[in-house]
């Protein structure tokens, strides 16, 4: 973060795409402190300012940015009108990658808001374009896969799912592996309907707050019970 506020120092004040990709940047490392008012005014700065310079990386970036601010149980809406816009603007600039992070967003928000029918449909979405991406997406698809099949009965496809999202990590050399493991079982966990006992696998001390209330907010959406 240091080097982040050097740079945004002797950056000039105007607007540019590298000062807003700056601001974004500072902004997502403050943002372990969800209420920290010096982290949202960066963001917010940040998306006023790729709206002006017309640029759908930098407002794509700031946007998520914005979604992470607000990433709370009780802004699932907030969150869900972020990833709405995020995805137009990927759209419009028809770039692969700003499609698939765009996807990711709204599969996420879709998920917290308890609305399945819609999330697994944009999940079929999202896995057409992290087909062709980066593996850490593809991981992902993996993830929301397995979870998909066991909300429908189908466990035996779940676990072939998790297995395969486990070897991908593993084949990534995932640092945290681990974490991996620990994460897909709350999917499931959730989806199952067995929330308490998912979200009883983390804390807030395991996570950071921001973290843990994004689980929360995940957890309680895929177990039918989002927090409005």
């Amino acid at each position: 973060m240091a080097l982040l506020r050097e740079a945004l120092t002797a950056c000039l004040p105007d607007d540019s795409r590298l000062r807003c990709l700056l601001l974004a940047s500072w902004a997502r490392c403050a943002y372990s402190d969800i209420g920290d008012r010096e982290g949202i005014g960066a963001c917010d700065e940040a998306v006023a300012m790729a709206r002006r310079l017309g640029d759908p990386e930098a407002l794509t970036n700031a946007l998520g940015t914005r979604f992470y601010y607000r990433w709370r149980p009780e802004l699932v809406r907030e969150r869900l009108a972020v990833a709405d816009e995020i995805i137009a603007v990927a759209v419009a600039a028809a770039d692969p990658g700003l499609i698939a992070q765009a996807r990711y967003f709204r599969l996420v928000a879709l998920l917290d808001s308890g609305w399945l029918r819609d999330a697994w449909s944009e999940l079929d979405r999202f896995e057409e374009v992290a087909a062709s991406g980066n593996p850490v997406l593809k991981l992902r698809a993996l993830w929301f896969r397995a979870t998909r099949h066991l909300a429908l009965g189908e466990r035996l496809r779940a676990d072939e799912m998790a297995e395969q999202a486990c070897q991908l990590a593993e084949w990534m050399g995932r640092p945290d592996l681990a974490v991996e493991r620990l994460g897909l079982s709350l999917l499931l966990w959730a989806s199952e309907g067995r929330v308490d006992e998912a979200l009883g696998l983390v804390s807030p001390g395991l996570l950071g707050p921001v973290a843990y209330n994004a689980v929360v907010a995940l957890a309680n959406g895929l177990g039918g019970r989002p927090v409005e």
